[in-house]
């Protein structure tokens, strides 16, 4: 950008700090043993959330499919046949996919997930009325008896 300023030019103090950030830099790089932090291995969960619209009109979002190899539009398109709803993909506010589903589905959803794709039932998960996550057989057993 300036071809003809040269680091001698510029005002000592400027050119000094400059020169001993980059060998601090330098420095801390090589000087220190690298300490990375073991990375665990997450496992994949779908978790399942029923959240209200206006009046009582209530939606079930499902996160987490794409974690399973799923192609959201396309469970999408199954859960309309087999619900007789609304479904879509949608993005959340934190950038991740979800599956928008009209009504209450929580229960039939978890045991759609695990039957006809095979989800295992650890993997499934519900959030409650508490705003809990809670293994999602759990609560259809509770609920169911």
């Amino acid at each position: 950008m300036y071809p003809d300023l040269k680091l001698s030019e510029i005002d000592g103090s400027l050119a000094e700090s400059l020169a001993d950030a980059k060998i601090s830099k330098s420095s801390v790089k090589d000087g220190k043993e690298s300490k990375r932090k073991k990375r665990v291995a997450i496992e994949p969960e779908i978790v399942i959330q029923k959240s209200a619209r206006k009046g009582r009109k209530q939606v079930t979002i499902v996160y987490g499919l794409d974690l399973f190899g799923m192609k959201i539009p396309e469970v999408a398109k199954v859960c309309k046949k087999k619900f007789s709803c609304g479904a879509s993909a949608v993005k959340a506010p934190d950038q991740r996919d979800t599956l928008e589903i009209q009504g209450d589905r929580m229960r039939t959803m978890a045991a759609f997930l695990r039957d006809d794709f095979k989800v295992p039932e650890g993997r499934i998960f519900v959030v409650d009325e508490d705003k809990a996550k809670v293994p999602a057989f759990d609560v259809v057993a509770e609920s169911a008896g």
